[in-house]
């Protein structure tokens, strides 16, 4: 749990982080209830951009697709965080 391996992110432009932080702080504002698991999935991988707001962001979008009912294992496969991380990341939005 606590060993997971640091996520691999590719090399950040400021373009791309503009762009991240522009969709999160959308997706961020709805009512994720209402977002479909892709672009939750997509907003997850944004929010892995961002440093060190990345687990609470992330957080909640992971709480947000688990309370949908797809697994950790999907969880992960979708976003690219380890389920483990997935998991503790979530916890504190469930």
């Amino acid at each position: 749990m606590w060993n997971d391996p640091p996520l691999a992110l590719p090399p950040v432009t400021s373009r791309e982080e503009s762009r991240a932080l522009t969709n999160l702080a959308a997706l961020l504002a709805r009512d994720l209830s209402t977002v479909d698991p892709a672009a939750l999935a997509q907003g997850v991988k944004d929010a892995e951009l961002t440093g060190d707001q990345a687990p609470e962001w992330s957080g909640r979008l992971l709480a947000a697709l688990s309370r949908q009912g797809l697994s950790w294992s999907e969880i992960a496969t979708m976003t690219g965080v380890p389920q483990t991380t997935a998991y503790r990341r979530a916890m504190p939005f469930m």
